[in-house]
């Protein structure tokens, strides 16, 4: 089957502390990282989740793909280790899988675009392989097919 509708996400910078974040990670070392009573973060969420389901609704029976349309992560950079929740860019890399797992779960086919390399450092592939995204990969431009419409995607 063909995917007939995109659901695009861009700039959720997990790992900053201004960045959409669940409400619970672990760290490589199995502490639990919690946006806490981050007020920000937890408005984020709460919109987040709503935005959601709003898109489940809108798919319905439809085949969907994901475009996850760079910066997924906030990475450490131009001095802002105080907006970080935790220093370890695959912390981040985790902390945006979580926040992506439900669309994941809906959506057939998932693309991953590279996004600004101060905020990834090139953590796009791990993401990209975790995901399950095509070809196990991030590129710096797609181009592809959804309902007829070709999309050229970059960050």
């Amino acid at each position: 089957m063909k995917n007939e509708i995109l659901v695009i996400v861009s700039d959720i910078h997990c790992g900053s502390d201004v960045g959409l974040a669940a409400p619970e990670t672990k760290s490589k070392a199995g502490n639990i990282i919690s946006f806490g009573s981050n007020y920000h973060q937890a408005w984020l969420w709460d919109n987040w989740t709503k935005g959601i389901k709003k898109v489940k609704d809108i798919i319905g029976e439809s085949v969907a793909a994901l475009l996850v349309n760079g910066d997924a992560t906030e990475g450490s950079h131009h001095r802002n280790e105080s907006e970080l929740v935790v220093a370890d860019i695959e912390i981040h890399t985790d902390m945006a899988i979580e926040c992506l797992k439900p669309l994941k779960e809906i959506c057939k086919t998932i693309f991953v675009s590279k996004g600004t390399k101060c905020h990834t450092l090139n953590m796009e592939n791990k993401l990209a392989e975790k995901l399950g995204a095509i070809g196990n990969e991030a590129r710096n431009e797609w181009l592809f097919e959804i309902n007829g419409c070709l999309i050229d995607a970059k960050h």
